[in-house]
């Protein structure tokens, strides 16, 4: 019997796998001098030194939180690597706890005077362009409250803490809360460059996608950890038959037209049963060269607001996915693209965690070639697939554009069978050679003592003068 599960988790923020630290720290500070914290909250792990970054926070409408992961958001037209990032708005009056002395997480934040205009104290939090997603919220707090949580569905979440507790031990119900699967979206409220920012009408006050957390006494930090949860279908028959004999045509162009259709909407006109859809909105990370004329003033890749495709792929850029398949899920995969080339020709590398590129998705049909019905809003099917194995555990699936611009909807992944390399090129194309294996063929042997003894007593080091430093 096959197996009757396909899955992929796509997943930031379960600490079995080395996935969790895509995580976004915010520590609420009582003065724009106050240090930042630098230490584990509780959502943190020791041996992950990026988990325990902390963007400092004290006011502002409309401030960036970046993830750990990022190292350019917020810095239009630039060149820069691209991860989760949300936006933080502190509408409502409160007053200050400055830091002193001691814990600089829990010692300083945020505190309601409960003064006439300062009624329910609050902050408001949402995805920077194509940044939303199910999040878990830890709330982090030094004295006893209450605390609210609206998310961009209007679910409401209500829980308590006692305050105290020991710095640095982190106790649920006692210094803080968790507020489970928290919808965070970008703002319907917005313009060409992000959010229509301040909190009158028409800003995010009055924007139902942005997330609202009101406290009743005191507030010193917030957690963002990422909640992917698994994508998962069930075949009805081995799924290894039924991705084999899939009646699409490799190349061929499919209902929808570019831009009017949301990625979402042209996949389901075809059929999406037994696949894992990956549109360019799902992303983890991604570079983005921001050099063509005209770019888009985004704080990140190109991804449009309103139908979440990737435009204007120039060459170099990528964008990053976060996998995870499960023993029951490991195995090989097939992956295509669905494409809109109004300019020129897509040509996308393909990569599994640091692996050499293990095949190409092209398409060549675009608006100034013949036959003349090929028009500017035609979407097609790569005209290939691109085979890749998953084992199980964590993994990062990469594409990057090699040829000029094209518009890229997403990536459509279907099971296709168990674990297959053919060869000891295929085992080291993915990065698996042995720690050992000094001559790269798959065996610790007399081979590769043979490659030290070859160099024993050799040096290169250029601060020793007895050293020999040859040419490669």
């Amino acid at each position: 019997m096959g197996k009757l599960f396909f899955a992929i988790t796509l997943c930031l923020g379960f600490t079995a796998f080395a996935c969790a630290y895509d995580v976004i720290n915010i520590d609420l500070n009582g003065s724009v001098a106050d240090p930042c914290y630098d230490g584990l909250g509780p959502f943190g792990d020791p041996n992950w030194a990026d988990v325990n970054e902390w963007n400092g926070y004290n006011q502002g409408d409309g401030v960036m939180m970046a993830s750990p992961r990022c190292e350019s958001i917020g810095v239009p037209k630039t060149p820069g690597y691209y991860a989760k990032a949300f936006f933080i708005a502190d509408p409502c009056m409160h007053g200050y706890l400055p830091y002193v002395t001691g814990d600089k997480l829990l010692g300083d934040g945020f505190v309601k005077t409960g003064l006439p205009t300062d009624p329910n104290p609050c902050l408001f939090i949402w995805g920077s362009m194509a940044y939303g997603g199910i999040y878990d919220v830890y709330v982090l707090a030094n004295a006893p409250g209450n605390f609210t949580i609206t998310d961009s569905n209007g679910d409401t979440q209500v829980d308590s803490l006692s305050g105290g507790g020991i710095p640095g031990v982190w106790t649920q119900g006692v210094n803080f809360i968790k507020f489970t699967d928290v919808e965070i979206d970008t703002p319907s409220s917005r313009n060409a460059n992000g959010p229509i920012s301040g909190y009158a009408a028409g800003g995010y006050l009055a924007d139902p996608d942005c997330v609202k957390l009101s406290y009743s006494n005191q507030i010193n930090g917030i957690q963002l950890a990422s909640v992917k949860r698994p994508v998962r279908a069930s075949f009805p028959a081995d799924p290894v038959v039924v991705a084999k004999t899939s009646s699409i045509v490799p190349g061929s162009q499919v209902p929808g037209q570019w831009p009017v259709d949301t990625p979402m909407a042209v996949i389901d006109m075809i059929g999406s049963a037994n696949r894992t859809n990956l549109l360019c909105g799902d992303y983890d990370a991604a570079y983005e060269t921001n050099l063509r004329p005209g770019e888009h003033d985004f704080d990140g890749p190109d991804v449009e607001w309103n139908n979440g495709y990737n435009t204007y792929v120039d060459t170099c850029e990528w964008m990053e996915y976060d996998i995870i398949a499960d023993e029951v899920t490991a195995g090989r995969y097939r992956i295509r693209a669905l494409l809109n080339c109004w300019w020129a020709a897509a040509d996308i590398g393909i990569y599994v965690d640091d692996s050499e590129e293990l095949g190409r998705l092209t398409q060549d049909k675009y608006s100034d070639m013949v036959p003349p019905e090929v028009t500017p809003s035609a979407i097609y099917w790569s005209k290939e697939y691109v085979y890749v194995n998953f084992l199980s555990g964590f993994h990062k699936l990469k594409w990057k554009q090699n040829g000029a611009y094209c518009n890229i909807l997403g990536f459509q992944i279907g099971y296709y069978g168990h674990i297959q390399m053919n060869n000891c090129e295929d085992v080291l194309k993915y990065g698996l050679r042995l720690d050992s294996d000094y001559n790269g063929d798959c065996y610790v042997n007399l081979g590769d003592l043979k490659v030290i003894v070859d160099d024993w007593l050799n040096c290169n080091d250029p601060c020793n003068p007895e050293c020999i430093l040859e040419e490669p």
